[in-house]
């Protein structure tokens, strides 16, 4: 019997609906204050996907090895269902992270692995090479490259909803867009963006 592939135990999740799509898109672009720190034209790397420990808070934990030290993640024990099973309603298993690596915001993740949604991902530090997730018995499984290619959504500050109502100011780089357009204009690529990999998932 082969090995479970990512696919194999994303298709075990309900697909995610429209209207979770769209609220996880929401509290995407609202979530801490990662938008200072992009640029506005669209040249960072931010991966989408599914992932069943979605609503699940990691801690570090620091673990002597010969003499050094090395920092892993695991995840808090479960506390209150009932907020695990809210956030899935709402969101659905929706996950982001973004390249680690890249000077803008390397320095922001430090070792703590909740400032952004998604860092459970395990030896992320490089996006060319699969990346990983614990399952809810502790499995691992790697998001094939292809995948994460496909999953790689190119961001910039404009996803942020303080743009959204600022008809009157204009980019140097966009001139021909208002601030309002370019939040509109990535909240529908965006929202486009995680619909296809929906359709990657659950219609292959």
């Amino acid at each position: 019997m082969l090995p479970k592939t990512y696919t194999d135990f994303i298709k075990e999740l309900p697909a995610p609906t429209s209207e979770q799509i769209k609220n996880f898109v929401e509290l995407v672009a609202k979530d801490h204050s990662w938008y200072k720190h992009l640029p506005s034209d669209r040249t960072i790397p931010f991966i989408f996907y599914l992932d069943p420990n979605a609503a699940r808070k990691l801690v570090t934990v620091e673990e002597d090895k010969l003499f050094s030290k090395k920092i892993k993640f695991k995840f808090e024990e479960i506390k209150d269902d009932n907020l695990i099973q809210e956030h899935i309603n709402k969101f659905g298993y929706w996950r982001y992270n973004f390249s680690e690596n890249n000077g803008l915001l390397e320095g922001l993740l430090q070792n703590n692995p909740n400032r952004y949604i998604g860092l459970n991902i395990v030896d992320s530090n490089r996006f060319s090479q699969p990346l990983t997730f614990s399952g809810l018995e502790n499995i691992l499984c790697p998001i094939p490259t292809e995948l994460i290619k496909k999953f790689t959504f190119k961001m910039s500050h404009y996803l942020h909803p303080i743009f959204n109502e600022s008809y009157d100011f204009f980019d140097d780089k966009f001139p021909e867009k208002s601030y309002a357009q370019m939040h509109k204009d990535i909240v529908i690529d965006l929202t486009e963006h995680l619909t296809s990999i929906v359709d990657t998932i659950y219609k292959q």
